[in-house]
């Protein structure tokens, strides 16, 4: 099992594969940007069962510093679960990351060998 990670490249008109997480992995995060508003995305692998899990939290802090991201959000109480994926389940964000001049829509795909 892992959580695929795709971002749609409007150039070519086709999904681009950025990544792949696996239980055990750390999560992988996302910040989104719109009108004065900051939402941080965190995704990743349940290492207890076979569901991905995205989650989001607009409080708190994400840092890049070229190597990796640093996501701080002193109250687990202030994420909210976006969408718990089962094996074969796919879901969709669009993004507007601070790099970003327009946004970008990312899917995001539960493979387990099980659901083909």
């Amino acid at each position: 099992m892992s959580l695929q990670v795709e971002v749609f490249a409007v150039e070519v008109k086709k999904w681009v594969m950025v990544g792949q997480i696996k239980p055990g992995e750390r999560n992988g995060s996302l910040s989104h940007n719109e009108r004065g508003k900051r939402v941080i995305y965190l995704f990743g692998c349940e290492s207890d069962s076979c569901d991905c899990i995205i989650v989001e939290s607009m409080e708190g802090i994400d840092v890049y510093d070229s190597v990796e991201r640093v996501v701080l959000n002193p109250d687990p109480n202030k994420w909210r679960i976006v969408k718990m994926l089962s094996p074969g389940e796919s879901h969709e964000l669009t993004v507007k990351s601070d790099t970003d001049s327009e946004p970008r829509t990312i899917r995001f795909t539960n493979v387990h060998p099980m659901a083909s």
